[in-house]
C-alpha cells in the first residue's frame, strides 16, 4: 500500500453532487486477511463492516476509536446506494463535520505525488490547492475530531481520501476500505512538523471556538514539561453575567504557551502580544485576549439571531482597561475598534506579560482607578481641547499621563480599597 497526495480546487463543490443519480452497486472485494494494525497474516474480518481485519483483541482495541467512526455505516452505505457504475467509495473530511463521512465520487484525472510505499494500491489524499496561504479555508475540524488533535499538520479546507489501484503510474480507483482509513490515520499522525506553533499564534482559533475542551487539552499537551501555569483573571461580559450567572471577575490559570502571550498576527517568537497602553505606561504590562463563547450558551437559543440578541457582549471593565492614551491618537481616551482589538465586547482573559501572578483584587482596583480617575480627567481635558492649539493639546494630555497614569497613583488607590497586594 502506498500514499499519494493530490490537490483539487473544486473538491468541496464536486463531492456532494455525486448523489443525484442512484443505482445499485455490489460491495467491494474484501480486503486480504492481514491485520489492519500490525499487518500479520491470519486476521479475522470485522463482522459489522467486513472492511478491516484484526489478528488479536489488542489490535482491534488499538484501532477501535478510528474504526468506529465509519464502521457502523459502512456495509449499509454500500448496499443501499450507488450513484452510478463508475463511482467509487471515498472518505470525506469536511471543515465543519464531526468526523469522516462516506461519499461516492466519480473518477477524475489528477496530478499526484507519491509519498511512500509501492504495493497493491495507493491511498490518495486530495485537498484544496494552496489552502494554507489564501486564507479562504479554516481548520479542518473533522480531522481534529478524528485524531483528537494528535495529528502533525494544520490541514485546512475539505479533504477526500481515495484508493487508487497500484501506484503512481497506475490508473483507476477502487472503493475505499476501513483498512485504508487506518493507513490515513497513521499518515496524519506522522506527516508534518506539529501543531504547537499554529496553536501559539492563533492558527487554531476555529478549534478553540468549536471545541474549547480539545483546544485546552492540546495546550496542556504542548506545555513545556517543567513549566508552571500562569495566574490571571477572566472578566465576563454582561451576557455571561446576566444569563449564565458567571462572576464578573474570576481567577483563572493558563499555560505559558497560551496564544495570549504571542503575537497572533505576526507569528514570530520575537514579537510578543501588545500590552494595554495604560498598563504599559505604568511599567506593568498587561495583555488581554477575547475568549471563545462560553459553552453554557449551547442549546439555550434556537437561532443564531436569538443567540446574538441575548449574548450581551458589552464588557465595561475590558473597555476601561484598553483605553487608548497615545497622546497623538485621534482615539485618545477611547478604544481601538478595529477587527483585531474589539476588546470592549465579549468575555476576556487578562494576564501579566511577564507571566507573574495577577489577582482579581488587582484587576478590580485598576479598573476602578481608570473609571474614577483617569477617564474623568481625560473627558475633562477633551472638552477644553477645542480652544487649544496642537502643542497645548499634547501638553495637557501628557500632564495627565505624568500625574495619573503611574503606579504610585494606583497604589494610593489600592490603599483606599483596602487592598495591600503589591504588583511588584
Amino acid at each position: 500500500m502506498a500514499f499519494q497526495q493530490g490537490t483539487t480546487t473544486d473538491l468541496a463543490a464536486s463531492l456532494p453532487k455525486v448523489n443525484s443519480h442512484i443505482t445499485s452497486k455490489v460491495a467491494p472485494t474484501q480486503p486480504a486477511l492481514r491485520c489492519t494494525v500490525c499487518d500479520k497474516d491470519g486476521a479475522t474480518l470485522c463482522f459489522v463492516c467486513g472492511s478491516a481485519s484484526y489478528c488479536s483483541r489488542s489490535c482491534e482495541d488499538e484501532d477501535a476509536r478510528c474504526h468506529q467512526t465509519v464502521c457502523p455505516d459502512f456495509r449499509g452505505f454500500l448496499s443501499a446506494e450507488s450513484p452510478r457504475e463508475d463511482a467509487k467509495l471515498a472518505l470525506f473530511f469536511s471543515e465543519a463535520s464531526v468526523g469522516p463521512k462516506l461519499v461516492w465520487v466519480v473518477e477524475r484525472n489528477r496530478q499526484l505525488m507519491e509519498v511512500r510505499g509501492s504495493h497493491t494500491h495507493t491511498v490518495v489524499v486530495c485537498y484544496r490547492d494552496n489552502f494554507f496561504w489564501d486564507g479562504k479555508f479554516a481548520n479542518n475540524l473533522s480531522i481534529f475530531n478524528f485524531t483528537q488533535g494528535e495529528h502533525k499538520h494544520d490541514w485546512r479546507g475539505p479533504i477526500a481520501v481515495l484508493s487508487q489501484r497500484g501506484t503512481l503510474n497506475s490508473s483507476g480507483y477502487d472503493d475505499i476500505t476501513l483498512t485504508d482509513l487506518r493507513v490515513f490515520r497513521d499518515f496524519l499522525m506522522h506527516y508534518g512538523e506539529g501543531l504547537e506553533k499554529s496553536l501559539q499564534y492563533g492558527g487554531l482559533r476555529c478549534v478553540e471556538l468549536s471545541d474549547p475542551g480539545l483546544w485546552e487539552r492540546m495546550m496542556l499537551c504542548f506545555m513545556p514539561k517543567d513549566a508552571k501555569m500562569v495566574k490571571g483573571v477572566k472578566i465576563s461580559c454582561m451576557g455571561d453575567i446576566r444569563i449564565l450567572k458567571r462572576p464578573q471577575f474570576a481567577h483563572i490559570e493558563v499555560p505559558p504557551n497560551h496564544p495570549i502571550f504571542f503575537n497572533e498576527d505576526e507569528g514570530k517568537a520575537a514579537d510578543a502580544s501588545a500590552s494595554t497602553q495604560i498598563s504599559a505606561h505604568m511599567n506593568l504590562p498587561l495583555i488581554i485576549r477575547r475568549t471563545a463563547l462560553d459553552l453554557g450558551w449551547k442549546g439555550l437559543y434556537n437561532t443564531h439571531e436569538d443567540l446574538a440578541n441575548n449574548v450581551g457582549p458589552i464588557n465595561e471593565p475590558a473597555a476601561l482597561l484598553t483605553t487608548i492614551i497615545d497622546t497623538e491618537s485621534k482615539l485618545w481616551g477611547g478604544n481601538d475598534v478595529g477587527p483585531e482589538y474589539e476588546l470592549e465586547s465579549g468575555t476576556v482573559l487578562e494576564v501579566r506579560q511577564d507571566k507573574k501572578d495577577l489577582t482579581v483584587e488587582q484587576v478590580k482596583a485598576l479598573v476602578g482607578y481608570i473609571r474614577d480617575h483617569i477617564k474623568p480627567a481625560i473627558e475633562k481635558e477633551k472638552r477644553r481641547e477645542s480652544s487649544l492649539d496642537k502643542k497645548q493639546i499634547l501638553s495637557g494630555r501628557e500632564s495627565i499621563l505624568e500625574t495619573l497614569v503611574t503606579m504610585e497613583s494606583v497604589r494610593k488607590h489600592f490603599k483606599a480599597w483596602g487592598d495591600h497586594t503589591s504588583n511588584e
